[in-house]
């Protein structure tokens, strides 16, 4: 009230820079949120800035620029909901010197309104584009695990032929052993079972030779 007051003084008298400074404390004081026992007393507020105040004061022309008529503007558009449910600032507002303000806090409510469908609007646009790119990343990740599983099945289905092949090898290899003769079947060669030499016969078996130095005798 005291800021307002002021405010309105040095608008009469022409103080542009106390004005301006009225303004700034108003502005400042009304920055923290207000306590329900403050807003019983904004009717009066309200009175003041239509007594001290009109659309035209210290502006260049346009609805509402004085810019403690702003101020004022600003707090019932952010304090609105409550505001609304307090009869006092409603039979304020309704008082015959408060019709200018009544335009007023009717257009900046609106353009408040506005304001918010614009921002809901960004708002579930936002929400929809990540709503989808959160779709395909599922989409995306799924077929990559589903890529990986099937790797890993193919993987297993190769690691278990081959440890088939390997098992058949060695079966093999140790019925080989078993059949093997006693004495090396070159007849140039003396040789007797226990001095071997293995070779690999390509990727399924093993060949058994005499393990004589210059015998070549296939044993199995």
């Amino acid at each position: 009230m005291i800021h307002a007051r002021v405010y309105g003084l040095a608008d009469y008298y022409d103080m542009s820079e106390l004005r301006d400074h009225a303004c700034r404390c108003f502005v400042n004081l009304t920055d923290d949120e207000l306590e329900e026992a403050d807003l019983e007393g904004f009717k009066n507020v309200a009175r003041e800035v239509c007594r001290t105040t009109t659309r035209e004061d210290g502006s260049d022309g346009g609805s509402f620029d004085s810019p403690l008529r702003s101020a004022f503007l600003s707090l019932v558009a952010l304090y609105a909901p409550k505001l609304a449910s307090n009869a006092n600032f409603a039979a304020a507002l309704c008082e015959p010197n408060s019709h200018e303000i009544r335009t007023d806090i009717f257009c900046v409510l609106a353009r408040r309104m506005a304001e918010l469908q614009t921002e809901r609007d960004v708002n579930t646009a936002t929400l929809e584009a990540e709503k989808e790119a959160l779709q395909n990343s599922m989409a995306t990740t799924k077929s990559d695990a589903d890529d990986q599983i099937s790797a890993a099945r193919y993987g297993q289905q190769v690691a278990e032929e081959k440890l088939q092949h390997n098992e058949g090898v060695v079966q093999r290899f140790i019925r080989s052993l078993r059949n093997l003769p006693v004495f090396c079947g070159n007849q140039n060669c003396s040789n007797e079972f226990g001095s071997l030499r293995f070779e690999r016969n390509g990727d399924r078996d093993w060949q058994v030779r005499c393990g004589a130095r210059k015998c070549t005798c296939k044993l199995n």
